[in-house]
């Protein structure tokens, strides 16, 4: 065999994210830690909402106003001069970014964007960005349970830690993505039929988890209901979305 496993695996995940190198970490928190500190005389931007909280642990960072993740042009054009966007391009899994004009606005105004393509690898959103981080943990994605990697186009000071011994599971886990993707993708397009007498937020959006804004008491036990006749997960007013409202996400990601 001419290539390792690590090359293996390092040059299929070049090709899905159209990167030159590729580094394979322990977890995400770990992976996203080295690559901000190598910004970290930078302020960084993040949405106002659906993010992860790792993207705040950042020494300094200002928001950018979002439509319930979705990020808003205008207000990305006048705050990213000079400054680093991280973006959460599948937005909690809920919706795909507008990642060709994110990308427009943020090279016009010298700033480097950190997509986290954890909930949509293998799209072509998850192709835009200076760097790419991907979490492979459970309910991702990959759902592999570890491990993580970053890829640009740049070579970059970082200092890898992947257990060797989960490589061969990372290229099985990447070897069964495009029909993992493709279920997710499906189901979600069931729940939004099932439910298309009801608010779905961005309902017209690629995506995998399903937002809906509950009109009333009756609206959420027929949900709830829905969900466990149908053994999909859910969350009552997710953390990630800060609007006081009486909003259930659907974790289609979960199955």
């Amino acid at each position: 065999c001419l290539f390792s496993m690590e090359d293996r695996i390092k040059n299929i995940l070049k090709k899905i994210v159209d990167k030159s190198h590729v580094y394979l970490f322990n977890s995400f928190d770990e992976a996203l830690k080295q690559l901000t500190n190598l910004f970290k005389y930078k302020t960084f931007l993040v949405q106002d909402q659906c993010y992860l909280q790792q993207y705040k642990e950042v020494e300094t960072y200002n928001e950018v106003k979002t439509n319930y993740g979705l990020i808003d042009l205008k207000d990305l054009a006048k705050k990213c001069p000079n400054k680093i966007l991280i973006v959460n391009s599948s937005n909690q899994y809920i919706a795909e970014q507008q990642m060709e004009d994110i990308m427009e606005k943020t090279r016009e105004n010298n700033c480097f964007v950190i997509n986290d393509v954890s909930g949509n690898i293998g799209l072509g959103s998850a192709r835009y960005g200076d760097y790419i981080i991907c979490d492979f943990g459970k309910d991702t994605m990959a759902n592999l349970g570890y491990g993580c990697f970053i890829a640009s186009n740049n070579e970059l000071k970082l200092a890898e830690n992947f257990d060797n011994s989960k490589l061969k599971d990372i290229f099985e886990r990447l070897s069964e993505l495009e029909d993992r993707m493709r279920y997710l993708y499906w189901i979600n397009e069931k729940v939004k039929k099932d439910l298309k007498l009801m608010n779905v937020l961005h309902k017209d959006k690629r995506g995998i988890n399903v937002l809906v804004r509950l009109e009333n008491e009756d609206e959420k036990k027929r949900i709830i209901k829905y969900c466990e006749k149908n053994q999909l997960d859910f969350t009552m007013k997710p953390k990630y979305i800060k609007m006081n409202e009486n909003i259930i996400a659907i974790d289609v990601n979960k199955k």
